[in-house]
C-alpha cells in the first residue's frame, strides 16, 4: 500500500499562539474546557507534559507524533527547538485544527490509522493485513515514516497504543529516542477485547528490556521511556 503525506491548503500557523500554549480547534477556536455542544473535544496544551519530558532530551532532531488530535504535543516539539515533527492522525476532522497550529514548514502530516506495519486495519479482526477489505481502515507505522534521526516518539490512540509502539520497533532499536506513551485500564480494556493483551504485553517487555520506564507525575498513567545506559 502506498501512503501519502496530508495535502495542507493553507497553514495559517502563529508563533506568537503556539508560544503561549494556545490551540486553536478546526473552528478556529481555542476551547480549554469541554463545551456542552460543541462537535470537536477541548484543546488542550501539551506545555506542561513536554516540561517534565524535556530534561531526558539529549537531541532534538525529529520527533513522531502518534495520534495527533490538534497538533499539542508537535507544537511544544516546536516550541522546544525540534528540528522536524511528523504526525499521524487518523481522523481528517483534525487536519484542519492542525493547520492553525504546527508550522508546516518544518512537520508533515499523515492522516491514517497508526498500526503495527503499513496495510488495512480490519475493525473485525483487529489485524493489519495487505489487501483492503469491506470496512478496512488504511495504517502505517512508525516504522515506515523512516525518520532517520529521531529522539522522541509521543503515542496515545486510546486503545492501541502497543500495537503503535510495536510499529516504531525498529525505530526503537536504532535510535533509542526518549518515549511518553499512555497506558491505562481503557487501553488495557481495549487490547483485552480484541485478544491481543498477551501479544502486546510481549511487545512491552521487549522495549522495556532496552529502557527505563518512569510514571509520570503531569498526565495519569502515562509512562516516559527513557533508553537504559544513555
Amino acid at each position: 500500500m502506498e501512503f501519502n503525506k496530508y495535502n495542507f491548503t493553507s497553514n495559517d500557523f502563529s508563533e506568537k499562539r503556539q508560544k503561549e500554549h494556545i490551540l486553536f480547534n478546526s473552528d478556529g477556536q481555542h476551547q480549554p474546557n469541554n463545551v456542552i455542544g460543541s462537535k470537536y473535544p477541548k484543546t488542550n496544551s501539551f506545555h506542561y507534559q513536554m516540561e517534565e519530558i524535556a530534561p531526558y532530551l539529549k537531541n532534538k532532531r525529529h520527533a513522531i507524533d502518534i495520534g495527533s488530535r490538534w497538533g499539542s504535543c508537535a507544537c511544544e516539539c516546536q516550541n522546544l527547538g525540534f528540528e522536524y515533527v511528523h504526525l499521524i492522525e487518523i481522523q481528517q476532522k483534525y487536519f484542519k485544527g492542525i493547520s492553525y497550529n504546527v508550522d508546516f514548514s518544518k512537520a508533515d502530516g499523515y492522516n491514517y490509522a497508526a498500526g503495527d506495519r503499513v496495510g488495512y486495519w480490519n475493525p473485525r479482526t483487529h489485524k493489519t493485513q495487505d489487501k483492503e477489505a469491506s470496512g478496512s481502515i488504511p495504517s502505517i507505522s512508525g516504522d515506515s515514516l523512516n525518520v532517520e534521526h529521531c529522539d522522541f516518539i509521543k503515542i496515545d490512540t486510546d486503545g492501541p497504543d502497543r500495537l503503535a509502539l510495536d510499529g516504531c520497533w525498529e525505530t526503537i532499536q536504532r535510535c533509542k529516542p526518549i518515549i511518553y506513551i499512555e497506558l491505562d485500564e481503557g487501553q488495557r480494556a481495549w487490547e483485552s477485547k480484541h485478544g491481543l493483551a498477551s501479544e502486546l504485553d510481549k511487545v512491552w517487555w521487549k522495549v522495556c528490556d532496552l529502557y527505563t520506564v518512569i510514571r509520570s507525575k503531569v498526565e495519569k498513567d502515562n509512562y516516559i521511556m527513557v533508553p537504559k545506559n544513555d
